[in-house]
């Protein structure tokens, strides 16, 4: 039982974070290339990295993390070179990158919780003492 609620869960999150992933893609397209937009933007990423940070996501353990951080790289570059519609998208993706890798931190982590609840809820069951009549 335990596990389908994690399973749901899981799939839960991944949907979610594909929609703001998709959101935020859409959002991009229509922007346009502009210097305050991609600061904006790469702002936002720094943000959303440092939360992954803090969630246990970091690059020795997700490779959506180190991907994060590696675009947001891109993106500060492409600023400095002018290219600012490609720092825009670049920042967006760091930071659905990085949302996902916190997310799948998180997803991880319940799923530890949820398999030591149900171990507990066994050894509770195999110490307890029959009932006599």
């Amino acid at each position: 039982m335990q596990s389908k609620t994690s399973k749901r869960q899981l799939l839960l999150t991944l949907l979610l974070v594909g929609v703001e992933g998709a959101m935020l893609l859409t959002i991009g397209c229509a922007t346009s290339g502009n210097l305050s937009t991609a600061n904006i933007k790469v702002s936002e990423s720094k943000k959303a990295i440092s939360v992954a940070k803090e969630s246990n996501a970091g690059a020795e353990k997700f490779a959506e993390f180190k991907k994060a951080e590696d675009k947001l790289l891109l993106a500060k570059a492409a600023i400095v070179d002018g290219e600012y519609l490609a720092a825009t998208r670049l920042a967006e993706q760091a930071t659905v990158d990085a949302d996902y890798a916190r997310i799948k931190s998180k997803a991880e982590k319940s799923k530890k919780e949820a398999d030591q609840m149900l171990q507990d809820m066994l050894n509770m069951g195999q110490n307890a003492d029959p009932i006599s009549k």
